[in-house]
């Protein structure tokens, strides 16, 4: 983990957020490609609604709401965006663009959550890579 210590304490000293974009349009190249391999192999499982709950269990709501917050939580990249933006004002309103790219990223982990349920019950790992079968790769 130390190897990648540099390489992130010159990506945190970069003041414009125009020189990381190259960096995150390839994470972001690398996060899709990722889920297409994973949704490739949830949907070729035998997906069946028997055995699965609709409604989980109330004491693991708490560990549910934590997940997607912190899956979700964006707030040290969104304000200083919507300063570097030319036009802030097209940042926020009903179809802005932080609306707009988090319905996308929000209707992304909710489909992969629920096939990845649906593929695997209650048994899914805590990442869903966890839960491929190692043989099939």
């Amino acid at each position: 983990m130390l190897v990648f210590l540099l390489p992130l304490i010159f990506i945190n000293y970069v003041k414009n957020l125009k020189l990381l974009a190259p960096l995150s349009t390839f994470a972001n190249f690398i996060t899709i490609v990722s889920f297409g391999i994973i949704l490739y192999y949830l949907v070729n499982q035998d997906i069946t609604l028997e055995g699965r709950n609709a409604v989980g269990n109330w004491r693991d709501f708490p560990l549910y709401f934590g997940t997607v917050l912190f899956a979700l939580e964006a707030i040290g990249v969104i304000m200083p965006l919507e300063n570097e933006m030319k036009t802030p004002r097209s940042f926020g309103g009903t179809y802005g663009v932080l609306n707009i790219g988090m319905t996308c990223i929000i209707v992304l982990y909710v489909g992969m959550g629920f096939l990845g349920y649906l593929a695997y019950g209650s048994d899914v790992g805590g990442s869903i890579s966890y839960s491929l079968n190692g043989d099939e790769m």
